[in-house]
């Protein structure tokens, strides 16, 4: 496993919420902190030469979306062995709350967000209340997709 910390999107660093689970999908009424269902495939992480591709910005739709694609875009060869995600994404009326799996480890984020630019998000933590601001963290979205691209690392999700 290589370490790429800085290069996650904040979501996976900390963790918040209680453990067990609820029904994964947009319910109105949820708490924001408490932790769903991670029902996602597994996936690996893809590592490609080139360039990351440029963000479009969109309109980020409200839904379930499945992790179902990573590539980290490198520009000279790396050493190291791939990552393993699984990721289960629900975005509600403003709000993104992440459960996943990364090499064996289980996450789980909860956060407000708003549009810093056309394409590039800004957070508020909804559990701890620890996190605000400008993460670097831009995206493109279409009705079925939301691309999250944090740095060389690009996050593909698919709406359900």
């Amino acid at each position: 496993m290589r370490l790429r910390l800085a290069c996650l999107p904040f979501f996976m660093l900390l963790g918040c919420g209680e453990s067990g689970s609820t029904p994964t999908g947009v319910d109105a009424g949820a708490d924001p902190c408490v932790v769903h269902t991670n029902d996602g495939p597994t996936i690996q992480e893809a590592i490609v030469m080139g360039e990351t591709p440029a963000a479009r910005g969109g309109e980020i739709q409200d839904g379930v979306y499945h992790l179902t694609a990573y590539t980290t875009y490198i520009t000279r060869p790396q050493n190291g062995a791939p990552d393993t995600l699984s990721e289960t994404l629900v975005v509600q009326a403003g709000v993104m709350r992440s459960s996943g799996r990364r090499d064996g480890r289980d996450y789980f984020r909860a956060y407000a967000y708003t549009l810093a630019s056309d394409t590039k998000l800004s957070f508020r933590d909804r559990c701890a209340d620890a996190f605000q601001g400008d993460t670097g963290e831009e995206f493109t979205a279409t009705p079925g997709q939301l691309l999250r691209i944090v740095g060389d690392h690009v996050y593909t999700y698919d709406r359900r």
